[in-house]
């Protein structure tokens, strides 16, 4: 079989059914900013809080500073952007937003010259390793007051909610000196601290020590609700009388040290407004335990509570969207000690919604398809729904599938997704994946292709129904209406299916979507006349159009644009309804990735080659021309051409041969003439002994391409 260039390019894909939902890529940040948390208010303002480098350190030391901003909705609009920083490190962790647009925030820092207000309720640095602050911020972005917490103790922010009256709860690590430790706290389980200050910050008004948590929540009352999360081998929190579940169920990965992620001990707590009276500190695990994302509290007092469990016993209710656990669970489970399981069952996404007495659960459900999900985000919409947040790599994940099957999450892929749930947990309203929101590593699904169910939303938001932003654990912000409707589903990189949001000049790239150009009967082996109706324009100029069909359209990228990011136009007025859709991306110098074989686009094993590697084979053309497989390997020293995407002419291309863990051998790529986009480069396979070549460190003008390690079938 002999292969070209061009006829790479076209890895078909049956087209989609409706779409739902709009998604698009959100401005990045100034000053190379990034997100932790974010929150809307009722116009659909954006508010975000991190950290960021600064421009000019102080000190060594210095090497974050926290910041606060409001965008507008779509991101275009920078409002204001306030930095909190001194000479040392400073990251911002969470904020809450007041009803007046005032922003609450809170983080840790390690300067003693933080930006402190005169009247605040801490005003000089403990000397600790780090302590908590918090700040408010006016509507203007002016600091309207700023403070240390600790007073000597190692403390954190991590949590802040504030009330109508603009009293701000601050939820961190440590214990602040001066502040009383709670009965029933659990405090060498559970310890940290929450803190009540007032509208001016310069007095606490109420807090306690000794229970803390990932996530804080209040009801109109004032009382505090806490999700958090202990891990073995720490002792089982000693949960209050009467509470729903007061057992900690026999957790089969208590201290094993063979999970990738150990099981943890899920609780929720309540504690009245003086901070003075545990209500109620309760599990709510199944067997292999659960991980908290958000919690919040309806005006009845329930607390609702999502998150991701590997139980399938975790307590469900019936009627709810999905009473029974979904992913597929290994048939054989290998122990290595007693009742001490090597692998635990696949993660999946749940939520639930605890009585306000915390004695029993309104509802719970699952959430998640048949290979693994995870709930990493959560926050509440302006009508009481719950909208959720995740990564997912179930193709079947709920509410997503009428997706192009192009689009879908898989064992190399796990995409991000924002879902809607009824406030009563009974049906999904809507959900959508969050495209180009990913995190891609080839192979099958275990802990050494790099590849995580917890590498997703760092935090989501929403304010009226379907409206959600989302920011990523790297940073990249993403808006989806998911009750909108957008012709135009995914985009990728056809040399590895990887869903992207940049792009570089001359890539190619495919556009999966729904009704994109007319169908056309063409007989058996037709193609349609190029351009078949399409228009592609990216920053003012036309790409080439090579390939259409209803569900997909490939083009080449013009070789000349620039900026930080392009726009997108798709038009074809030859469809009925005509299309006209838009994406904006960001822009990349480069952005190379390595062409696979159809097998190792859908995670398939590379067998006979290396078996001692587990990598994706390299659609590589051997000296005569066959493609290179292995049944067809290449012979040693003889000439191997492999193709990149995304790749300008011209750039150092560089690699390195492992043939064993002591023998690496620099490889010179000799660059052909790019066509269609594609880029053809040669090698020399190095003398070996072994059945196959792992090419690894692969990069294109000093960038990494996104592969990390590829194969090639030598003979030995």
């Amino acid at each position: 079989m002999k292969c070209s260039g061009r006829l790479l390019l076209f890895y078909l894909i049956s087209a989609a059914a409706a779409l739902p939902g709009t998604v698009q890529p959100l401005p990045a940040l100034p000053n190379g900013a990034t997100a932790q948390a974010l929150q809307l208010d009722a116009a659909g303002n954006i508010f975000v809080a991190g950290s960021l480098a600064p421009a000019s350190p102080k000190s060594s030391a210095d090497t974050s500073d926290a910041f606060v901003a409001e965008l507008a909705p779509d991101g275009s609009k920078v409002v204001y952007f306030t930095v909190l920083g001194g000479s040392g490190a400073d990251q911002a962790a969470a904020l809450a937003v007041g009803s007046d647009d005032s922003v609450y925030v809170t983080g840790a820092t390690s300067s003693r010259d933080f930006p402190v207000t005169s009247r605040a309720l801490e005003t000089m640095y403990g000397g600790a390793a780090k302590e908590a602050f918090a700040a408010k911020l006016g509507p203007n972005g002016a600091i309207v007051y700023a403070t240390y917490i600790g007073g000597g103790a190692m403390t954190g922010g991590i949590g802040i909610a504030a009330d109508a009256a603009g009293d701000a709860f601050v939820l961190g690590t440590g214990a602040p000196e001066g502040v009383a430790a709670i009965a029933g706290g659990n405090t060498a389980t559970l310890g940290g601290f929450v803190m009540k200050i007032d509208p001016a910050g310069s007095k606490m008004l109420a807090g306690f020590t000794g229970l803390g948590g990932e996530y804080i929540a209040i009801d109109g009352a004032g009382s505090v609700y806490l999700a958090g999360i202990s891990v073995p081998p720490t002792t089982a929190p000693v949960f209050t009388a009467g509470a729903f579940q007061t057992v900690q169920p026999d957790m089969l990965c208590a201290g094993d040290i063979f999970f990738s992620t150990p099981c943890t001990y899920e609780y929720v707590a309540k504690v009245d407004a003086t901070g003075t009276k545990l209500i109620y500190l309760t599990g709510l695990n199944g067997t292999y335990g659960a991980t908290p994302a958000g919690i919040a509290v309806d005006a009845s007092g329930n607390a609702m509570v999502a998150g991701t469990t590997n139980s399938p016993d975790f307590p469900v209710t019936a009627g709810t969207l999905e009473g029974v656990y979904a992913p597929v669970i290994p048939s054989v489970v290998t122990f290595v000690g007693p009742g001490v399981p090597e692998v635990a069952p696949p993660e999946t996404g749940f939520a639930a919604k605890l009585n306000a007495t915390g004695s029993g659960l309104v509802w719970g459900t699952f959430f998640g398809g048949s290979t693994a999900d995870s709930i990493l985000a959560m926050a509440v919409d302006a009508e009481g729904g719950i909208v959720v947040g995740g990564a997912a790599a179930s193709d079947d994940l709920p509410g997503t599938e009428d997706a192009p099957q192009g689009c879908r999450p898989s064992a190399i892929q796990y995409v991000s997704f924002a879902a809607r749930l009824a406030p009563d947990g009974s049906s999904l309203s809507a959900a959508q994946l969050l495209y180009g929101a990913t995190s891609y590593a080839w192979g099958p699904r275990a802990q050494a292709t790099g590849l995580s169910l917890t590498s997703g939303p760092a935090a989501i938001a929403s304010g009226t129904v379907g409206a959600v932003v989302d920011v990523e654990q790297t940073g990249l912000m993403t808006s989806a209406n998911l009750l909108g409707e957008s012709r135009l589903a995914c985009v990728t990189d056809p040399a590895d299916n990887a869903q992207i949001s940049s792009v570089a000049a001359g890539e190619d790239v495919s556009l999966f979507g729904e009704v994109l150009a007319p169908t056309v009967d063409l007989g058996i082996g037709g193609q349609p006349p190029l351009p078949n109706g399409v228009s592609a324009m990216f920053g003012g100029s036309a790409a080439t159009v090579l390939y259409t069909s209803t569900g997909q359209v490939n083009v080449e990228l013009p070789a000349a644009i620039a900026g930080p990011s392009t726009q997108m136009t798709l038009t074809n007025s030859t469809t009925a309804p005509p299309l006209d859709e838009t994406r904006t991306f960001y822009l990349a110098p480069e952005q190379p990735s390595v062409f696979l074989t159809a097998a190792a686009l859908v995670g398939g094993t590379p067998a006979g080659c290396l078996s001692n590697v587990t990598a994706p084979l390299a659609l590589a053309v051997n000296a005569d021309g066959s493609v290179n497989s292995a049944s067809n390997p290449a012979a040693m020293g003889s000439m191997v051409t492999i193709f990149l995407n995304g790749v300008a002419e011209g750039a150092a291309i560089t690699a390195v041969a492992n043939q064993g863990e002591a023998d690496q051998t620099a490889i010179t790529f000799t660059a052909g003439t790019r066509e269609t986009g594609v880029l053809p480069v040669s090698f020399r396979v190095p003398a070996s002994l072994t059945p196959g070549l792992a090419l690894s460190e692969i990069e294109a003008g000093g960038v990494a391409a996104r592969e990390g390690v590829v194969m090639v079938c030598v003979t030995p």
